[in-house]
């Protein structure tokens, strides 16, 4: 099986056995299509996010016409810098000339809570000054020109410092768009935090304060755009008889 890699050097030993540093690790955070383990380097917490094989037609994409999940991951933790936990590599192993296993390395982020916590927990502390201070997160990452893709409870990671203020981080990050953003692109960009109209209002009347829009005219477009996400996301639900939640 072929290798292929690109990592800082202060972490080659890491990246050389980086398959079996997961395998024997036991501090897995994350189960699903992909699986995410933090582990231990030479005293060091590092995150490693270990993406699933592709199918047939995906492994031959990603092996010639497109970046793997993995390197995108790690070229984009570049680009954007601290928007997101450092990266520190990504690895890619290949079979028969096609991608197989691929990983995304990056320095662990010892955050407090994800945003899900304060936007399903009513009496969760400083839940207004949380959104609003994601409201002016979320307003530098579009003024660096950066569009997460994936802007969903889960891939926003969120730190309380020691003078109050809440500090944020997005991950899973290999879905982005970089460019000038219109304001329509911004309000539709918190569709997919799945928020009631309360508490998404407050992230977009702040929003709309440090931008200067018209405060009435975002929130609209903010509101519309999540019902919208909300009723296709419970439309496939019905399909798949899955129970839904408005």
């Amino acid at each position: 099986m072929k290798k292929q890699a690109h990592s800082h050097p202060n972490y080659q030993g890491f990246v050389d056995e980086v398959e079996q540093y997961f395998a024997t690790s036991t501090e897995l955070i994350h189960d699903a299509r992909n699986q995410i383990k933090n582990i231990d380097f030479e005293g060091e917490s590092l995150t490693v996010k270990s993406f699933k094989v592709p199918h047939l037609l995906n492994r031959v994409v990603y092996s010639f016409f497109r970046q793997s999940k993995a390197q995108k991951s790690y070229l984009f933790a570049e680009k954007i810098g601290s928007f997101t936990p450092e990266p520190i590599a990504y690895i890619e192993y290949y079979q028969h000339g096609l991608i197989s296993k691929s990983y995304f390395v990056a320095k662990h982020y010892a955050f407090d809570f994800d945003i899900r916590r304060p936007l399903l927990e009513p009496d969760f502390p400083d839940r207004t000054l949380i959104f609003k201070s994601f409201a002016a997160f979320v307003y530098q990452l579009h003024e660096h020109n950066i569009l997460h893709l994936d802007l969903s409870p889960g891939n926003i990671l969120i730190k309380r410092d020691d003078e109050g203020q809440y500090q944020f981080k997005i991950v899973d990050i290999n879905r982005m768009k970089f460019g000038s953003l219109s304001a329509k692109q911004r309000a539709k960009n918190f569709s997919k935090l799945w928020a009631n109209n309360e508490d998404l209002t407050v992230m977009l009347l702040e929003y709309a304060t440090l931008a200067a829009y018209d405060q009435d005219l975002f929130v609209q477009r903010g509101l519309q755009a999540n019902q919208r996400n909300k009723n296709i996301i419970n439309f496939k639900k019905r399909l798949k008889g899955h129970p839904v939640n408005d």
